[in-house]
């Protein structure tokens, strides 16, 4: 799966997804699944394999055709998060993998995800931390790196784990697991390599950075996996 991941995506892409999607294999989850917010498709696809997941939604038409030759889903929805287009109680399980930090209403979206799930069904979400612009190597020389970064990122909801919890309390969830990964290595890693994003990817280093331990769970890793259960 690692090999997969770096095939794909640009090194400082392949490494945090590596770890979410290490980190999203641990949990067991009840079919049917969704994929909120799926992309290209290509995560869920080196995470779970083919036709696994009952439906993926983006509201990025281009990414969501990407998805559907993808062969992740059996069905692929365009839609606003904020309004989805499924029936109250549609699903068993909902993944969202760095997704949350980007969208606008989030309480109204985790809010949705509570409505299409089944009673007790999970929502299972990866999201980054701000100790992921605490361990940015280049923000170590350049001034206001860190901000430049989350802007490019897009992350608007940019919280820690207390506030994720409250967020969560507020949309009839209750967080029954948190966990982190992506540890300062692979944060530093990750951004020694950004500034040759537009090479694309480059296999050859997973084993320079399998040395350097940035695969895996961390106590004081910058990126949360949090399940919640709808009550």
């Amino acid at each position: 799966m690692i090999e997969k991941f770096f095939a794909h995506f640009s090194v400082c892409h392949a490494i945090p997804r590596t770890n979410e999607a290490l980190a999203i294999k641990t949990v067991k989850l009840a079919l049917p699944i969704l994929d909120l917010g799926c992309g290209d498709g290509q995560f869920a696809l080196f995470t779970f394999g083919r036709k696994k997941i009952e439906a993926g939604l983006d509201k990025k038409g281009r990414k969501t055709a990407k998805a559907v030759e993808s062969g992740a889903y059996k069905k692929v929805v365009v839609a606003d998060a904020a309004n989805m287009p499924f029936e109250d109680k549609s699903f068993a399980s909902v993944v969202s993998n760095s997704v949350l930090e980007h969208v606008e209403n989030l309480n109204k979206v985790l809010k949705e995800a509570a409505r299409i799930l089944r009673k007790r069904g999970l929502l299972v979400l990866t999201v980054p931390t701000p100790l992921v612009s605490r361990y940015q190597f280049w923000a170590k020389f350049i001034p206001g790196y860190a901000e430049f970064k989350r802007r490019l990122w897009r992350h608007i909801n940019y919280f820690g784990e207390r506030e994720w919890r409250r967020r969560l309390k507020k949309a009839n969830f209750e967080v029954v697991l948190v966990k982190r990964t992506n540890s300062k290595s692979a944060i530093f890693w990750a951004d020694v390599f950004f500034p040759l994003w537009p090479i694309g990817p480059l296999k050859q280093v997973v084993s320079f950075l399998e040395k350097r331990k940035v695969f895996g769970f961390d106590k004081k890793g910058a990126t949360l996996l949090i399940v919640a259960k709808k009550k």
